[in-house]
This record gives C-alpha cells, sequence and structure tokens, in this order.
C-alpha cells in the first residue's frame, strides 16, 4: 500500500486561515459588528429610509437589524399608556427615546425617563430631521390621523417589533405598524401602517390587518382572516379561518367569529351575569 503521508488539514478550515483576513485600510482587524451590520442589511433586516421594514423582515432580521437603529433617536407622539408601552419596547429594540409629543402633557414632564418635547411635532424642525418618529396612540381614529400627519410631513416612521415576539422572515409590517410582547404574526401576515398587534396576540398564516387596526391582547386570528382599517378586535377574540371584518368594526371581548362582518359591525359576545360581591350567586 502507498503511504500518502499524514492526512492534510484543508486550509479553510484552520485556524491560521480563518484569521488570515485581509485587514481595514488603516491596518486593524476586520469590526465583526460591521460584518453583521453589513450582512444584516442584505438580509432586509434594517429599516429603508422611510423607516419601514420591508417584506422578509421578521423578529430574526429585526434582531439582526438592531445594530443597525441602535442609538437611533425616536420620538413618540402620544404620552399616555399606549405610548410607555411602544417606548419601552422600542428601548429595548435598540433605540434611543428622544422624548415625547403630546398636547394634554406639560413641556418637561419626564416619562420613562425622556421628557415631553411639546405639543405637536411640527414645533421644531430638528425633530424630524434628527430622529424617527411614531404615532403611539391607542385610539384607532386619532393614531391614524397623526401616522397621516407624519407621513405628509416627510417624517421618518418605523415599525417597531418586542424583542420577544415572533414575526416571520415573510410577513410585511408597514411604517407605524407596532408588534408586542409575545405576540406572533406568521408567513404571508401583512400588517398595515399604523397597526397595532398587541401583547401575545396570534395572527396566523396570510392575515390581512387594516391600516391602524388593533388586534388586543389575547387575541387569536386564524389563517386567510382579514380585518379592516381602524376595527378594534377586543382582547381573547377568536376569529375563525378566512372570515373578512370590515373597516371600523368592533368585535366585543371574547368573541368568537365564524361568519363574514360588515364595516362599522358592532359584535359584543354573550357575558354570564354574575352577583354582586356579597350575594348568592
Amino acid at each position: 500500500m502507498r503511504d500518502v503521508g499524514p492526512r492534510a488539514r484543508p486550509a479553510q478550515h484552520s485556524r491560521r486561515a480563518r484569521s488570515a483576513r485581509r485587514p481595514s485600510p488603516d491596518g486593524r482587524r476586520p469590526d465583526p459588528a460591521a460584518s453583521r451590520r453589513r450582512d444584516s442589511a442584505t438580509a432586509g433586516g434594517c429599516p429603508d429610509r422611510t423607516g419601514a421594514w420591508p417584506r422578509g423582515c421578521g423578529r430574526d432580521a429585526a434582531v439582526l437589524g438592531r445594530s443597525c437603529v441602535t442609538g437611533a433617536a425616536l420620538i413618540l407622539l402620544g404620552a399616555g399608556g399606549h405610548a410607555r408601552v411602544v417606548a419601552d419596547l422600542a428601548r429595548m429594540a435598540g433605540w434611543r427615546i428622544a422624548g415625547f409629543v403630546d398636547p394634554g402633557r406639560p413641556v418637561g414632564e419626564v416619562i420613562q425617563g425622556a421628557a415631553v418635547l411639546g405639543a405637536d411635532f411640527t414645533e421644531n424642525a430638528d425633530w424630524m430631521r434628527d430622529c424617527f418618529m411614531i404615532a403611539a396612540i391607542g385610539e384607532n381614529v386619532v393614531r391614524r390621523r397623526e401616522h397621516g400627519r407624519l407621513i405628509a410631513a416627510g417624517a421618518r416612521v418605523p415599525a417597531l417589533v418586542h424583542l420577544s415576539a415572533a414575526v416571520s422572515a415573510f410577513a410585511t409590517l408597514e411604517p407605524g405598524a407596532v408588534v408586542m410582547a409575545g405576540a406572533v404574526v406568521q408567513a404571508g401576515a401583512w400588517v398595515g401602517a399604523a397597526a397595532v398587534i398587541n401583547t401575545a396576540a396570534s395572527v396566523d398564516h396570510d392575515c390581512h390587518i387594516g391600516e391602524a387596526a388593533l388586534i388586543a391582547p389575547g387575541a387569536t386570528l386564524c389563517g386567510g382572516v382579514r380585518v379592516g382599517a381602524l376595527t378594534l378586535i377586543g382582547a381573547g377574540v377568536t376569529v375563525a379561518p378566512n372570515v373578512r371584518i370590515g373597516r371600523s368594526a368592533l368585535v366585543g371581548v371574547g368573541a368568537v367569529v365564524v361568519d363574514d362582518l360588515p364595516d362599522d359591525a358592532r359584535l359584543k359576545p354573550w357575558r354570564r351575569k354574575t352577583a354582586k360581591k356579597g350575594t348568592a350567586r
């Protein structure tokens, strides 16, 4: 038998080969963080110049893209409970909260470490030039109105995803959309501008969530559901597959929807009557 000698170690797997990367122009070793930023950008993990997450951006892409927005300044329109939750998830995702804009709050009031800057985002041109902005208002109609004002003014409006949310790489989030903690958005789903997928809500494959709609905590939308603009799906609601719900509809807490609903529909679930405290049930 012919002696072929010691088995050669492939160069590409050697420690020396791995470390022999082309140095940067200043002679330093390549910056791994810079490589990750390039990778995330090519993977669709960063918002475009308008702040929109492109198609193909889900939770993984959003996490990869954190380095692209880490430290970027964000101003929130609104300073209520909804805004505080949005600010919290944005901060965890790497944004710097530059402040809040709310006509109902005194200028200078500090909320979660950030100040109220004014009553309207148009008061200071530097805000729009230096910061991203998002309408963080719980009421659908007002949120849509303020989002429209931001877009008309040329503001950069991002979509925001909580780090614990599971958003498919094949779902689409439009500018101003927010996906809260523990929510799920599956492949093929489309979440419209300024829409909110609230805490632990589930939006299954091929759902279409209209502009400024709100899917409340714990709601479950089965595959192929379409929800119109400005519609509110209440907490704990279950919507059967392929059901269509019109615009500006209201589906009450805990309802089960198995048939289509028209525009402006009001669906209140059956409620069990409970006795007052201290009386027999």
